[in-house]
């Protein structure tokens, strides 16, 4: 669990709190502020997940680069003509296009 997360449940709690605390007092604005707390806390949860779980994949890849270099570079390579192709079909498509609109 990183920090994002741990501060995000945090905050999420804060804002439950103040909510609870709102319902107690009658104050609408202690209600709004509780809501966007709660609301920024889920966010911040949410990015902590998404921040680990890109970190997980960027290990799992160089892992994997290590362990199968060969591997990797022909993977690498196949992706990389496949760009091209389809980088090299479309601006081919467009010269055809721009020369049957001079005729």
């Amino acid at each position: 669990m990183n920090q994002d997360r741990v501060e995000g449940t945090l905050r999420t709690g804060m804002g439950k709190a103040q909510q609870g605390a709102s319902d107690i007092t009658g104050s609408s604005r202690q209600q709004g502020e509780g809501t966007r707390q709660e609301l920024m806390g889920r966010a911040q949860e949410w990015y902590g997940s998404a921040r680990q779980s890109v970190q997980n994949a960027t290990d799992q890849v160089s892992r994997n680069v290590a362990e199968h270099p060969v591997r990797s570079l022909l993977i690498a390579g196949a992706v990389g003509c496949a760009a091209a192709l389809l980088t090299g079909r479309r601006r081919r498509n467009r010269q055809m296009y721009s020369e049957r609109q001079h005729y």
